[in-house]
This record gives C-alpha cells, structure tokens and sequence, in this order.
C-alpha cells in the first residue's frame, strides 16, 4: 500500500479464553518487534477510532451454535447495523484468524461473519483468513498463521527498526532448527507412571521432596483426585527422528510480574472467597469481573438412587439485583460462577515451584499499567493460583516448549521438544485424554520450573462455569448440576468436576433425595448474569408480538440436566396462560427411586394443562410402549410435531 499505517490494534472475541491469550500475546510481541499496539475486546472497539490509520489484527472463537462470543455480540450488532460507521474501515487492511471446531455444524461461523462484512465495507486482507480446527488442533493452523502476520505486517504498518533489530538478536537462536543435533548423545526416559512401590500415583512428598524440587516442609494431600502421576508419552517417533522440526514457539512475555517480600494475606483468609479481589460495585454492570454475592438460600437432590451421578438443585437470591435493574431473571437465562481451583491442587503446586503463597504478587500486561487480572487489590500469589490460573486444561504445544526452555536435564529437555515439534503431533495428541493437571506435568518433567511469570504468561485463564436458571420466583432463582466425577481408563484416576465439586462442599454434601429442600445460611457464590440468549420463548423474543406468540406450541426436547431451562418455560407459561408445550425427556432409569428430574414440577404442569404432552424416554430400564432415546420419540412422533412446528408456527427447542 502507498502508506504505511501507524500501528495496529488487536480485536479478540473469546469465550473460553483461547482467543484472548492469542491477541495478547501477538500485542505483547508486537511491542517487543517495533511496532504500536493496542488489545481490545471486539466489544470494546470505541475505545479506539476506527478511522485511525492503523491496521486490525483479529481473533475470534465460536460459541454455541455458530454464534459470537459474549464479549462481541455488541460489536457484531454495530457491525450489522451501523452503515456509515462502518466506512471507516474502506480500505484498511486487516488480518483475521478464526477458532472453531468441525465437530460442530456452524464452524468458524463468527470468522467467516466478520470477513464477509469486511469485504462488504472495502477492507482489505493482508493475507487470506485462516481457520483452525479443535477437532484436529488449533496450532496446526493458528502457528503458520501468525508467522505470515510477522512477515506480512511491514508491508502495511511502521516499524521501530532498532527494536525490530533488537527482537531479531534476541530471538535469532528460537523456533527453528534441529534440536537434536545437540541433545543426541541423550538416552531418552520416560516416567510410565508407575512408581517405586509398585502404585500407580505418588505421595505428594515424592513431588515436593524428591530430586531436590521443593521445601523441605511437606504438604498433606490425600485426595486422590490431585495424587501426581506421570504422563504417558509414547516414544516411537522420537527415537525414529533424526532432527526435530516445525517447533512451537514459546508464548511471547504478556505480563509483567512484581512479587511483594513478606506476608500480605493469610491462606486462611485468600481461601474464603474472592469478593475481597472483587467487592460488587451497585454503580456498574454485574459482570465476570464484577460478580455479584449472591446469596444461597436452598439446596436439595433431585435425582434418584438408581442415578449414576447425583443432581444438586440449588437456590439463590437476585433480588438485590433486580431493584437495582441489573437483572430479571427470564426463561432461558443463564448466568456465570466464578468457581475457585481446589487447595489439594493449588497448594502442592506452589509448593513444588518454591513460589511464596502469601505474597503479593502485581501482575500487569506489557505495555500498560493495568492489572492483568483487574482486582481491586494487588493478588497474593496463591489468590493468583486459585482464582485466575487454569490448572487443568490439557496443555498447548507452546507450553512444552516453555517447559523445555527451563528444563535442567537434558532427557526431559529432548522429551518436551519433541512435544513441541512437528514429529511429536502423535505423542503430544495422545496427552489430552489422560487429562494431566499442571502439577502431573510437573511431576513428569521434575527438572523444569519456569519462572511466575512464564507460567502466568502461558497458563489459561480459569473460565466461569454456565448454567441455566430452571425457576424464577419471588427474586430467587433456582438451578440445577450433575455432581462430576468419573475415572477415565487413560488414568484410571479420580477426575472431579471443578465448579460442581465446589458448589456441592459449599451447600453441604447433600445425597438424599428424600430429605426435600435444606436451607442454607452463610454462603455466598460471586454470579454474573450472562447476555440475553437466543434460547427463550417466542414470547419474550418477540415482545412487541407477546399476546399471539404465547399461544403458539412450543416442542421441548432434553436430556439429563437439560430439563433444567424448560422448567422455567413451563412456569412462565403456567403463570401467564400460554399454550399448550411438549417435552420429550431423556434419561436412563424408571420410578420413585430412578433419576427422572423435577417428577413433582412436571405432575403439577400436566394437571395445570400447560404440560400438553410429556413423554419420558428411558435407555435402561426397558419397558413396553416406552421410547429407549428421545430420537425413538422424535421419529415415532415426527408427523404430530411437523404439525405443531410447521403447520402451527410452533417452536422446537433442543437441550442438553
């Protein structure tokens, strides 16, 4: 182009996290390469002008079916809706870099939105978009990617040459290259998990104590659900290379950390809740980062015996958050928890990097003076690991690579960048099953402790938990969740569901359904309600249309716990004299003492007549006459539904 641009400004779209952690490191190595940068939301967008002579660098992941993340769905309005302010963007080059997953049918749907509307307005690609694959591996894609944005980027935007010279000294020896061609004198020895005893998992003083890692001082940890084992890697093809190609780089530095001498918090008093992080603000938004206290009222298991899993109904008050209009709950709602990591994790994890818990620790993003993690006060690094840190996502290829910069024994160093390489595409796919925590890693690579500031850098942020409100009454709302946990064959460990496990400590362990609703005191969940959905009765999308749309029929397909938002349908409906509704209800026992969910609810809503038809699919206990899965029902019953969805302009609602 005839002029360069003065910068660039990196747009995310994420909902997970994925999509967030790209952006901000491709600003962070933006700033160290020379050029100006900036990192925003796709929601925050009028923080900068978009008639400003830079160049867009966007990322965006997909969610639910095709849809945009929540931090975008108010610029993917703007887009659709503001003509003119979309001029502005005639003409301006752009990158675009979209994250989704083939298994789902909408792939990449936000990505292929956002350039098509680029190309409406007359901006232009600096290179063609790409769009990686969970199903196959994001790094596949999104590494190639942003080297062609490295080599691209000069051609359209202004560079700091000194800088630019700089960054080329410093990273002239990273990425690329043969790896082995000095490390092949090393004998490689994996870790197969077994320990000396003959036990498949390992006191945790072997982690903190052995090959001189950690403090002396031991930590009890006798959960077995965080126990360390190594991870299984098979070495075929590492033994089989010659070299080692097409490494990953590690992430470039995106935070700046200063840790703090002395104790600033307790344990004790970190471990309590996070609202001295987060202390609501009545005058702002109730957000991810200013969660409400919500308060919880009630708990009672609603599943039966014979259930393979236990279910929690939980009851919380909004009240507060509805006088002050920042919430009122609908069908169809849901709404975000900020779930805390568990100290039988956190705690041996900081004590096998010899990282200090009670410290402060200022984390800010490169570039800025803001707080990475936008508390009210500086963390403390324990408050880091518990609240912000996602310790249990299987890790990316970048993170091998790190591990390996700070690996001191030369076999696990050969290991790691095996994982990182191209020839280690197999090895490294077959981690993801065995759902290695971070401490595991540790365990199996007991040479390497990256610096906080790396881990910070690299680690995933620990996301919110969703779920759908199931009953809305008098400001209180209720919900539902399966109690996880399970043992995968890859390890034949104890797995727990984070938020599930937590909420279930929190409001007391309750296992008998027969005990009915338990009230609670003195506990409190930091909630956020999430952006309105698509997912809610005609009635209330369509407003303006409520008196006819609330006669029309309404399908309502579930399984599981997916009952839970069409609970909160049938009470709408019951209360404001709506048509008639159909649920076809999946689930795998029969009877008093099996794991039907909310039977007292859906006796009452078919004596009310709001409960046209209910029909209970059973895929264990078989009986005469009774469907084994909701699609026996959907097929048995296909010409009655067409009626009620096409004929009568009803509506067909899946979930679960």
């Amino acid at each position: 182009m005839s002029q360069l641009c003065e910068g660039i400004v990196v747009f995310y779209a994420s909902q997970t996290g994925n999509a967030e952690s790209i952006a901000k490191h491709i600003h962070s190595e933006a700033l160290g390469r020379g050029y100006q940068s900036r990192c925003l939301s796709l929601d925050t967008h009028t923080e900068v002008n978009l008639e400003d002579a830079n160049a867009l660098v966007v990322i965006t992941s997909t969610t639910g079916d095709g849809d945009p993340p929540d931090n975008a769905t108010k610029f993917f309005r703007f887009m659709r809706r503001a003509k003119k302010e979309m001029e502005a963007l005639k003409g301006k080059p752009y990158a675009l870099l979209g994250l989704g997953d083939t298994n789902y049918t909408n792939f990449n749907q936000p990505a292929k939105r956002l350039d098509r509307r680029f190309a409406e307005v007359g901006a232009v690609p600096m290179f063609p978009k790409a769009l990686a694959d969970d199903a196959t591996g994001l790094e596949a894609t999104v590494d190639p990617w942003v080297v062609q944005l490295w080599e691209t980027l000069p051609k359209y935007v202004k560079i700091d040459e000194a800088k630019s010279a700089h960054f080329e000294k410093s990273s002239a020896n990273g990425g690329k290259g043969s790896i082995l061609d000095r490390l092949k004198d090393v004998q490689i020895s994996v870790p197969d998990g077994t320990a000396p005893n003959g036990d498949t998992a390992v006191p945790i003083e072997s982690v903190t104590n052995g090959n001189g890692v950690g403090p002396s001082e031991s930590i009890e940890n006798s959960d077995p659900a965080f126990l360390p084992r190594a991870i299984d890697i098979p070495k075929a093809d590492l033994e089989a290379a010659s070299q080692l190609t097409g490494l990953t780089k590690a992430p470039a530095s995106a935070v700046k950390v200063e840790l703090g001498t002395g104790s600033v918090r307790s344990i004790a008093q970190s471990s309590i809740s996070l609202f001295h992080l987060y202390p609501f603000d009545k005058t702002t938004p109730v957000a991810v980062g200013n969660p409400y206290p919500a308060r919880v009222t009630a708990v009672r298991c609603v599943s039966g015996k014979k259930a393979l899993s236990r279910v929690i109904d939980l009851e919380i008050d909004v009240s507060e958050l509805t006088a002050l209009n920042a919430w009122t709950p609908v069908p169809g709602d849901a709404f975000g928890v900020r779930c805390p990591n568990p100290d039988g994790l956190v705690l041996p994890l900081l004590q096998r990097l010899k990282f200090e818990p009670t410290a402060s620790c200022n984390v800010t993003d490169v570039g800025t003076a803001d707080p990475a993690f936008g508390t009210a006060v500086v963390p403390t690094v324990y408050e880091v690991f518990r609240y912000h840190l996602d310790l249990k996502t299987a890790p990316k290829k970048s993170f091998f690579r790190l591990l390996a910069e700070h690996a001191t024994d030369d076999e696990e160093k050969k290991v790691l960048f095996f994982l990182a390489s191209s020839q280690g595409a197999d090895a490294y796919r077959s981690i993801a099953p065995q759902l290695p925590t971070l401490l595991d890693l540790l365990h199996t690579f007991p040479s390497t402790s990256p610096p906080l500031a790396r881990l910070i850098d690299s680690l995933p942020r620990l996301q919110p938990r969703y779920y759908s409100v199931s009953n809305i009454d008098s400001g209180k709302i209720r919900f539902a969740f399966n109690i996880v946990e399970f043992t995968p064959a890859k390890t034949w460990r104890l797995v727990r569901g984070l938020c599930s496990t937590w909420l279930d400590n929190l409001t007391g362990n309750v296992s008998d359904s027969g005990r009915g609703r338990i009230e609670i005191q003195d506990v409190q969940v930091p909630i956020f309600p999430r952006p309105l959905s698509k997912f809610t009765l005609p009635e209330l999308s369509a407003p303006e249309d409520a008196t006819t749309f609330k006669q029309r029929p309404v399908v309502m397909v579930s399984a599981g716990t997916g009952i839970t938002p069409f609970i909160s349908f049938l009470q709408y409906r019951e209360k404001n004299h709506g048509g008639s509704m159909w649920l076809l209800h999946g689930h795998r026992f029969m009877g008093t003492d099996g794991d039907a969910l909310y039977d007292a609810e859906l006796k009452q809503f078919e004596r009310a007549g709001v409960l046209g038809r209910y029909v209970e699919c059973i895929s264990r206990d078989q009986a005469d006459g009774v469907d084994k899965y909701v699609q026996d029902a959907l097929k048995r019953l296909g010409s009655e539904i067409w009626d009620l969805v096409v004929a009568q302009n009803g509506y067909l609602f899946v979930c679960g």
